[in-house]
């Protein structure tokens, strides 16, 4: 389950209207999100948001041709995207029994850190990826030295960068990317966010690009 206090902590995950005058904002940020999904997957296939909030990202990536759906807490925000002429589901979902290896993409942002099984959240996203797909999950996260700044009646979990990659390893996922996402200045204090994009381990080896161009550079650099 997420955190109760969740629906009245997010304007997005209550009864609040949406806000139109920050709508160009977010459909910018959706226009990125999708961009930075489709540079892993190029490939357009079936997607799942998870918290999908007033719904730009799937709306974004419905307009590229994916096939979206979303699941989100809120009943009001589903009614706006059920307007929308989005396919949504309403509920936690953990408790939403989704088809096995189905989907090519799933994304989370901002919402692991509100789940009280963390765990369970990413073992059930591995569970719904078809082998190979990709998850892309934004959270907030502490350097070692670093005081939780956020209450914990908002967040269930305060990650390190270290306890975050080592949580997706154990459930069963590849990192392929993470990208520091952004320093806030919030009333409480500064959070910094980070965004993992991951593959679901199927047995097959990926090469690291990484790697491969640092391999390159060290015998050019011998010649």
């Amino acid at each position: 389950m997420q955190h109760p206090l969740i629906l009245s902590t997010y304007p997005r995950c209550g009864g609040v209207e949406e806000d139109k005058e920050a709508a160009p904002l977010k459909r910018k940020i959706a226009e990125k999100r999708i961009d930075g999904l489709e540079h892993f997957r190029p490939t357009k296939g079936r997607l799942l948001e998870i918290g999908f909030g007033y719904g730009y990202t799937l709306e974004e990536a419905n307009r590229r041709g994916w096939r979206c759906e979303g699941v989100e807490l809120s009943e009001h925000a589903v009614a706006i995207a059920t307007d929308k002429g989005l396919w949504v589901y309403s509920g936690e979902f953990t408790e939403i029994k989704f088809e096995r290896n189905s989907y090519d993409a799933v994304t989370a942002y901002s919402i692991i850190e509100h789940h009280k099984s963390p765990r369970k959240m990413l073992t059930e996203i591995r569970e719904i990826l078809k082998p190979g797909g990709i998850a892309i999950i934004r959270l907030p996260y502490l350097e070692k030295e670093d005081t939780p700044l956020l209450s914990l009646l908002e967040h269930f979990y305060h990650f390190t960068l270290s306890s975050f990659e080592s949580l997706l390893s154990q459930t069963g996922f590849q990192i392929i990317s993470r990208e520091m996402t952004g320093v806030h200045q919030r009333e409480y204090g500064i959070t910094k966010s980070v965004t993992f994009v991951v593959r679901k381990e199927d047995g097959t080896t990926y090469m690291d690009l990484n790697k491969l161009n640092r391999y390159r550079r060290s015998h050019e650099s011998s010649l």
